[in-house]
Order: C-alpha cells, then structure tokens, then sequence
C-alpha cells in the first residue's frame, strides 16, 4: 500500500466534527475565560477537504500521524483500521529504547516508560522537505488556529551540511563555516566534520540524537568545547528561517539583527521554524580519553553500575544524593523525573554559600523528600574561550563556576492531578529557593511580540508565553482572555 492510499484510507477512519465558522473553544477554568487553539474535538477543526489540498501542496508528505506502538494493538482511538502486525510489534519491542530508532520515528517521544495511548501524539505529520512544505504547515495551521504539535513539521529531512573553507558573509569571520540542515543530528555533523581535510571541530553538545540546529543553538548550547569556543549559539553566523507569517527570511548581524540576536540562545520553538544554521568551525585539536570496556554479564542496570556509584575512587563518575532514602529506593535503576536546577557563579558561591546550603537543605526536607535527588558539580570556566557575546544567552552560563540539578521522582504512571503537583513542587517549591532573575527578559518579550504576535508558536518557559495555559490535562494549548 503506497503512502497516499494509506494516508486516504486513515482519513476515512478518523471520526471528524462537521465544519463550522472558526470561532475557537472557549472555556472558563476556575473563574477565567481562556480562548483555546482548534483542536479535533472542536468543529473549528478542518476536514478532509481541508487537509487533502494540503497533503497535495507539500506533495503527498502529509501523513496521519500514528502513535508509534499501533502496530501493538488491535485498534486505536478514533479511528477503525486494524494495523495490528505481530511481525512489526517484535521490531518496536525490540528497538523501544532505542534513542537514534525512536527519533526517526515522525512524531516519537523520549519517554518510552508509559503506556501506549493518544495522550500527546499530533494527529498529522508534514514530512517536511523542503522550505516551501515548512511555509505551508505553518500558514495552514495559522490560518486555522492549530496548535503546532496537533500538526507537526517534521523537519529531519534537512540534513544537507555543506563546509566552507572561508565565510564571506557578515559578522567577523573569515575562517572556515559550514551551512547545517535542521534535521541534522549531532552524531551526523561531528562525524562530517572530522572528515573534512583537513578536520574541523564545531561546538556542539554530548548527546549524540540531539538535533543541532534546533533547540540546542536556540537554547544557547552547552557542550565539551565551550570553555575554548564558546556556546553553540556563539558561533553561529547566521540563520535561514520561515517566519509564522510564511515569509522566508535570513537573520544575521545585518539582516534582520533582532531575530539573528534572539535565535542565539532565546529560546527554541519561539520566534521562527529554522530551516538551515551558518556556523563557524574551527581546526581540530588534540583530544585524550579512556575507553572502559564492561563484559557485562549482570541481569540488572543496578549490578553494571553499582561499582561506580559506590566507588569513591579514580573511576567514580558522578557523585549522586539521595537525601533520607534507603538502600532499595537508591538502588533503582532507570528512574524517570521532573529536572530543575540553577547555576551559580563564583561571587554567588562566595557571597550566598550559606544560602545555597539551606536551600538544598530545603529541598531535601520538603514533603516530597522520598522522591528528591541532587546532582551537585562544577563547571570549567565556561566563559573563559567567549567572555562575552551579543546574543540571548542568559549571562550565568559564562560566570558561572557551579550548579546544582534537583529530580523530583516519578514514574510517569501518576494522575495529571499528581504530575501537576509534583511540577509545582519542583518549580514554586525547591526552584523558588533557588531562582534568580535572567537578563534581557524584556528584550525577548519585544522581539517575540514582533515577530509571533498571535502565540502562533508556543514553548512553556520562553517569554510571550505568560498568558497561555496547558488545560484538560496537558493537551489543550489555551490563552486567558484579557
């Protein structure tokens, strides 16, 4: 069965409301009024003959989007076809915490632990790949007030990476560059830049399914050569973006300054959809490591890394606190949890030693100690390589010498109810004690305010996003009403 009579025969199985005016859901939520973002319980939601010229505009890359485990399961919400296949349901089990298998996966997620449900999965995919099917989505689910996310771009066709042995452009640099497609992964750019001859290094961070040119640079970009290069975002010399108004636009330090500024470190899925990032690359330079080989011959997570924990010596790999658990509870391998944190410059652990103290104290005493655990540590003069640069990156990235990183503990399994409280706790609770103003808030607030005026995008923690609230448990995307 080709693409398109697959994606015909899903259309006629989703139960669809009947097409009326868009007026958007309104709803009232302990006293406010919140206008929401269409979704397919809504009438404002398009119907097939909406979404059929749009699967032809981006030439047949629009698909239902299928939650991954399907092939599990006899039936699905909303929809009657059968795509149970015992041959395809071994290969998912198979490859189910598989990182690089789940982010090929159109709509996946990296939270594999909890049951295989509708919950958060959009329900189409453009299989972006080209600009012009970026420019499409995005003028289709702004002209219907779609939330992104019920409609996704799937951008990891972008993977051209193309190296220049001297950059023309603005800015001041004229050494070698090289132009990274958005759907490009960390492990894919390293590997094309050690090729080259001769081979260059560029910033980038650890984790090797990360996509590079999405929220990594705009979220500013931490990785093992900061402290001689640099934050991603500082290297970066330009942007190809399409604007939530459908222009394609360039940023850089003449075009477009404002979003060139904000792009670099303000925040991912906020001012525009990247298409391609222009950054500088650098000569390679010497690297030393160790490789440690495990014949792993134990039946548990706890058994392989056990030794590690607990040995106080040269192969300790991270010194770890559970505050008031027993030995079982610490023992558990492959816990999920709710990360917060702060980081802290050397005048703060200097002048607030005392305060940082209490405030782990604090945390380890709150009414969810059972589920508390801290990652305390220090960071290598992270500003020493860019002492300073003009972009959006909070400030404390590069003073700071220490950090401090709180999980609250949980299962994925909990009620919204619990999950909520649990978020609260981590950022109202222990977070408060920890939280310090960032810098140019106003800044992005304005920019933001000029380039997405309507929210068209929408990330929780970057500015312009005050107003807006996740309602009926995390799926609907809703504004308070002035």
């Amino acid at each position: 069965m080709t693409r398109i009579s697959l994606f015909t025969t899903l259309f006629a199985a989703v139960n669809y409301a009947v097409a009326a005016p868009w007026k958007g859901e309104v709803k009232k939520v302990d006293g406010a009024t919140y206008q929401c973002k269409c979704y397919s319980d809504n009438s404002c939601w398009p119907t097939n003959a909406d979404w059929i010229p749009l699967n032809k505009t981006v030439g047949g890359a629009l698909q239902v989007a299928i939650p991954l485990g399907a092939p599990c399961h006899t039936s699905s919400e909303n929809s009657t076809v059968n795509l149970y296949s015992e041959a395809a349901c071994a290969e998912i089990k198979a490859s189910w915490l598989n990182e690089q298998w789940l982010t090929d996966h159109p709509i996946a997620s990296l939270w594999p632990l909890t049951p295989c449900t509708r919950g958060f999965y959009g329900r189409y995919v453009i299989l972006a790949k080209t600009r012009e099917h970026i420019k499409a989505g995005i003028d289709f689910a702004r002209e219907r007030n779609l939330r992104f996310g019920s409609l996704i771009i799937n951008t990891h066709s972008f993977k051209d990476v193309k190296f220049l042995k001297t950059y023309s452009g603005p800015g001041n640099w004229t050494g070698s560059a090289a132009v990274v497609g958005a759907g490009v992964q960390g492990r894919e750019l390293f590997r094309q830049a050690f090729a080259q001859k001769p081979p260059v290094v560029i910033v980038g961070g650890e984790c090797p399914t990360v996509g590079w040119a999405g929220g990594y640079i705009q979220g500013g970009g931490h990785g093992p050569l900061t402290s001689i290069y640099g934050m991603g975002a500082d290297s970066v010399l330009s942007f190809e973006a399409v604007t939530v108004d459908g222009e394609y636009v360039t940023a850089d330090a003449k075009e477009n300054p404002d979003l060139f500024w904000a792009l670099k470190g303000g925040g991912p899925s906020t001012f525009a959809v990247v298409v391609s990032i222009t950054v500088k690359t650098f000569p390679e330079i010497p690297t030393a490591g160790t490789i440690i080989n495990i014949n792993n011959t134990h039946t548990n997570d706890s058994a392989v890394l056990a030794n590690h924990y607990v040995d106080n010596g040269i192969l300790h790999i991270a010194p770890l606190v559970g505050p008031k658990m027993d030995e079982r509870k610490l023992n558990e391998p492959n816990q999920n949890s709710i990360v917060g944190g702060r980081l802290f410059t050397r005048k703060d652990m200097n002048d607030d030693a005392d305060e940082v103290a209490d405030a782990i104290i604090f945390a380890s005493s709150n009414p969810t100690k059972d589920r508390i655990g801290f990652s305390v540590g220090h960071i290598v003069d992270p500003g020493h390589g860019v002492p300073y640069a003009d972009n959006a990156i909070n400030d404390k990235w590069r003073k700071s010498s220490s950090f401090v990183i709180t999980n609250v503990i949980m299962s994925g399994l909990e009620s919204w109810e619990e999950k909520k409280q649990l978020e609260d706790v981590q950022t109202n609770v222990i977070g408060k004690r920890f939280r310090d103003a960032g810098p140019d808030g106003a800044t992005l607030l304005k920019i933001r305010n000029k380039w997405d005026p309507k929210g068209v995008l929408y990330t929780k923690t970057t500015p312009g996003t005050e107003d807006w609230d996740v309602l009926d448990q995390g799926t609907k995307l809703c504004k308070k009403a002035a």
